[in-house]
């Protein structure tokens, strides 16, 4: 077995030099010769050459005390490889949650959508999902969950361009399913008419509408294909909702892009008047060339704002677990592929709705295989490289959780998929830019 170094936090300032793990509490300050051994370990020299390299230069005493330390924390620094050890992928056995895509088509051209920057991953012909198609998958889904609910999704493109199908299959899951249906639908709000609202009211219904903020901030992305701004229209849709008394019954999710960052604490301000519900602003999902991408300089104001919403306290990070459960509050996990699976418009199954269209990520289709489903070697990827490439990294608890689609994506452009670790690699630089902290580390 050999021992290999994790890839822990690292920070450097003129007079310092920090490594940390913080979800399982471990802060180290760096000795001179500590940091010299990382130097000639990072050469790829043995741990046997460098010792006899540091015998040159320093005392044997000196040696033995860190080697001593090194063994002492060897968990925290090391992980050790085991020849021939695998790690086998197992998949749920159920799918708890159906993701029907029912239109492929849009209302707006939101200038940041995902699909643009990726034209490939469209589909070439706006397509409807037929109702028939719609309750077909839902029946296959039901017959094979063993639990007493399910969760229904709805998807597009904009979801309510093909309300009338929305509408026949949650008719269908009251009348005749066994067990009791919850849906939700992700929607830019516009075509909320007093039908859709009352359908929502009447229903175990869970809308998620996009409002970035006020309208100077909404319409800057949020458009028509005439660039016309669609804040108006969704606050008519909004209104209607409130008219039917539904306000705990719709949330509100914003995106952050690089324009709009300085309105952060103005625009979450301005969505929390609106709903009883949640709402949250997320990060923009983008290349780094793209003009709305944000920079370290946003990232740090949007974790400022979560942290002191959360209220945070530098000093929280030596509380055991503290930075875990914070992890877990922040970002869910969606399970794309495994307990959560996309059905298209002609009943083909993907992973995800973002996905759609994807050949290689393929599971099947619900005419011919039903819900017996493959996961795509792709989607296994992703999941093991938790395991694999990203098991010695602080940030894997990290990166174990946000969208599985953007990972993919990330992946296809020969990126890390870790938005999420350059956020937590920003979140700890700021905490630990405070003397007042890092005064309490240890020191190898």
């Amino acid at each position: 077995m050999k021992r290999k170094l994790k890839r822990l936090f690292e920070m450097q300032t003129e007079t310092d030099h920090f490594l940390a793990d913080p979800v399982n509490g471990f802060f180290v300050r760096v000795s001179s010769l500590f940091n010299e051994f990382l130097q000639l370990y990072r050469e790829k020299k043995s741990e046997e050459d460098i010792l006899v390299h540091l015998r040159k230069k320093t005392s044997g005493d000196e040696i033995k005390m860190l080697f001593n330390k090194m063994d002492t924390h060897s968990d925290s620094l090391f992980i050790t490889e085991k020849k021939g050890e695998r790690n086998n992928f197992i998949r749920p056995d159920y799918i708890n949650t159906l993701t029907l895509n029912v239109t492929n088509d849009c209302n707006l051209e939101c200038k940041y959508c995902f699909e643009k920057p990726n034209p490939e991953m469209r589909r070439n012909q706006r397509k409807e999902m037929r109702a028939d198609v719609a309750i077909h998958a839902l029946d296959l889904y039901l017959q094979q969950l063993p639990v007493k609910s399910g969760y229904v999704v709805f998807s597009g493109g904009e979801p309510l361009l093909n309300f009338r199908t929305i509408k026949k299959v949650v008719d269908y899951a009251n009348n005749r399913s066994k067990v009791p249906v919850r849906f939700s639908m992700k929607t830019n709000g516009i075509l909320i008419t007093e039908e859709v609202a009352s359908c929502i009211r009447d229903n175990d219904f869970m809308v998620q509408i996009s409002l970035d903020g006020p309208a100077a901030v909404h319409d800057r992305y949020r458009v028509f294909a005439d660039g016309k701004g669609s804040y108006e229209k969704v606050m008519r849709g909004i209104d209607r909702l409130i008219s039917k008394n539904c306000r705990e019954k719709f949330s509100l999710l914003g995106v952050l892009t690089h324009e709009n960052s300085g309105k952060l604490r103005n625009s979450l301000a301005h969505l929390s008047n609106f709903q009883g519900g949640m709402c949250a602003i997320n990060p923009v999902m983008a290349d780094d060339e793209a003009a709305f991408a944000l920079t370290d300089e946003d990232l740090v104001q949007y974790m400022d704002l979560i942290l002191s919403g959360m209220g945070f306290q530098p000093d929280h990070i030596f509380q055991p677990g503290f930075i875990k459960k914070m992890i877990e509050r922040l970002t869910p996990i969606c399970g794309i592929g495994l307990w959560n699976v996309s059905v298209d418009f002609d009943g083909t199954v993907y992973p995800c709705y973002r996905l759609s269209g994807i050949e290689e990520l393929r599971m099947g289709n619900i005419f011919e295989n039903g819900m017996k489903l493959t996961v795509p070697q792709k989607i296994i990827d992703l999941y093991e490289d938790r395991k694999k490439r990203c098991n010695n990294c602080y940030a894997n608890l990290f990166c174990h959780r946000g969208c599985y689609a953007q990972k993919y994506i990330d992946r296809s452009l020969d990126k890390c998929a870790c938005n999420e670790k350059r956020i937590a690699d920003i979140m700890f630089k700021r905490i630990l830019s405070d003397p007042k902290i890092t005064e309490r580390f240890l020191q190898i």
